[in-house]
């Protein structure tokens, strides 16, 4: 009798545990793709800061490029200012120091 009521219902058997299978394996993929979700998120949150800590670099490093050609341009006055109240021969003796020997 147990044996027939199998027979019989076999094909519902089979679905039912084929659906709960199914089922249990897509639980399954569904946590394991959130799980690579939040590991490419947190990926692209590393990537992000590493961006804004070079573009952060790189206003810094453009700033401070920005002072030195100041002074650079600040000290060329102040030398050329010097330089032009000085006779030729004064300037030859203040670059005598500079030239090889």
């Amino acid at each position: 009798m147990i044996a027939a009521f199998l027979a019989a219902h076999a094909g519902a058997l089979i679905g039912l545990i084929a659906g709960a299978a199914g089922i249990i394996f897509g639980l399954f993929r569904h946590q394991q793709a959130k799980a690579t979700t939040a590991a490419a998120d947190q990926k692209v949150a590393e990537a992000h800061a590493q961006v804004v800590q070079q573009q952060t670099a790189d206003a810094q490093a453009n700033s401070t490029a920005a002072q030195a050609g100041s002074d650079a341009a600040a000290a060329r006055t102040a030398t050329d200012s010097a330089v032009s109240g000085m006779t030729t021969e004064e300037v030859k003796d203040a670059l005598d120091s500079w030239t090889r020997k």
